[in-house]
């Protein structure tokens, strides 16, 4: 089973390689570790996740934001033509990060065609009236000045539906878990879902005038003896969402490396959600990529953004891929509980 996303800070070609040989070493090993432990302890611990409580998940934040560069609101310019950051930007590129998957009811201010099927959530027309008819063209929001800047740094927590499964193995997901989101400088961010003990992501983000961009995306996957834990490097940056931020907007772009890729992208909905008691605006998008090289398949992420917030509030996420000895899935839906982070 080789994850999805495919280089932790120190180079991608070095942890490729780490990564076969620890998998290889793994499956060879599987004999040994399964008369050494039993058979059932060793299915038991692939077959089920373990919970990763908030306190550790603050204590991290508190350990690397105590090390990490101060946020300014120097914009990070993304040109649109190349895609690529400026040299700040391309300091940052070597940072990990998060981002996560969505469930929940959505109130449509300007209507929709049937958006609650596509998200996974439930689409209300309580709050204006749902006709059927498109959004208007009116419905749009356009970052100001002092929007160009990361999300408040702490812990959020999130609520979770969803499972991952590989060849023989099929696991629910944590009912609870933790997004850490560490500023670095320059409008980048990391996010670092962690979704149980056997399972995190990280995305690098990174914030312009022209929109929020992906740099980097890593996943770690843990099923009994075998682990894989590997980092895509998007060159150039992949924009997860674009300014104005205006229904029926669309765009596109591909990138280049061990991992190649194409994705499309568009932002599909406006609405309303209410996180933690309060009722926000939000915007939806959607990514859908599709992978090849060392690394084949397909991923689809659904981000239910707060501009004021400048916050995923929302999300969904499936996953197929193949590569190596196996097949990786996963999907699942998650919501935020409090606009507040923990610090």
């Amino acid at each position: 089973m080789r994850d999805i996303w495919a280089v932790p800070p120190g180079g991608f070609e070095a942890t490729a390689k780490k990564s076969r040989k620890g998998l290889k070493a793994a499956i060879a090993g599987g004999l040994v570790v399964l008369l050494g432990v039993g058979i059932g302890t060793v299915v038991s611990s692939m077959n089920s996740s373990t919970e990763v409580g908030e306190d550790t998940a603050l204590a991290e934040f508190r350990e690397n934001s105590g090390s990490s560069e101060s946020s300014t609101n120097e914009d990070t310019k993304v040109s649109e033509g190349s895609g690529k950051p400026d040299k700040a930007q391309q300091k940052k590129d070597q940072a990990n990060a998060g981002a996560g998957s969505a469930g929940g009811s959505v109130s449509n201010d300007q209507g929709s065609d049937a958006p609650g099927a596509a998200t996974g959530g439930s689409t209300s027309d309580s709050d204006q009236g749902n006709s059927g008819a498109p959004p208007s063209k009116g419905s749009s929001t356009t970052a100001s000045s002092n929007q160009i800047a990361p999300p408040r740094e702490g812990v959020y927590s999130w609520e979770i539906d969803g499972y991952e499964e590989a060849p023989g193995v099929h696991r629910q997901l944590p009912k609870r878990s933790s997004r850490i989101i560490t500023h670095e400088g320059n409008n980048n961010w990391t996010e670092h879902h962690i979704f149980s003990e056997q399972r995190e992501q990280w995305f690098g983000l990174g914030i312009s005038e022209e929109g929020v961009f992906t740099r980097t995306v890593r996943n770690r996957v843990e099923f009994g003896p075998v682990e894989e834990d590997a980092t895509i490097v998007y060159n150039p940056p992949m924009f997860v969402s674009r300014f104005p931020m205006t229904v029926n907007n669309t765009w596109d772009g591909s990138w280049k490396g061990k991992t190649s890729g194409e994705y499309q992208a568009k932002c599909f909905e406006r609405g309303f959600l209410t996180i933690g008691g309060e009722r926000v605006e939000v915007f939806a998008t959607e990514v859908k990529m599709e992978m090849r090289g060392e690394v084949e398949g397909t991923a689809t992420v659904r981000s239910w953004v707060s501009p004021e917030h400048r916050l995923v509030v929302k999300q969904y996420q499936e996953t197929r891929v193949t590569s190596g000895p196996g097949d990786y899935h996963s999907e699942w839906t998650g919501q935020l509980t409090s606009l507040d982070p923990k610090t």
